[in-house]
């Protein structure tokens, strides 16, 4: 799912372009991308721990964290088939580039720590 919000946020920032590369460094559209990106992960993330929260936080950062580092191992493997000029070397600064450079799972993190704080306090106050 992590990597879905990479895929939406390109797509829906950069269009198709996106098939011919990042584009140019840091011009205002990345700061776009990484900012819906963040808002999607924040979201996807609050939404799946509320509805079925992991046991601990530290259960939950490792899933994030996880699944952030297997975005990199699919873009590694896949990337190269998809587009024949990219280097499997390149895989690890475009897994950076593409993830906002740590925005998406800091935010996904955020948004589980903010389902369980409210999930926490909800017990706490009904029970």
């Amino acid at each position: 799912l992590l990597g879905a919000t990479v895929v939406i946020s390109w797509l829906g920032i950069r269009g198709t372009s996106i098939f011919r590369g990042p584009g140019p460094w840091l011009n205002e559209s990345w700061f776009v991308i990484w900012a819906v990106q963040a808002l999607l992960v924040f979201g996807l993330v609050l939404a799946v721990e509320w509805s079925r929260p992991s046991n601990t936080r530290r259960a939950m950062v490792t899933m994030v964290l996880a699944a952030w580092v297997g975005e990199m191992l699919v873009l590694a493997v896949i990337a190269p088939f998809l587009a024949n000029e990219l280097e499997f070397w390149m895989a690890p600064f475009l897994w950076l580039v593409a993830t906002g450079f740590g925005i998406q799972p800091a935010a996904a993190i955020i948004g589980g720590f903010l389902a369980h704080g409210g999930r926490s306090h909800a017990a706490t106050t009904v029970g």
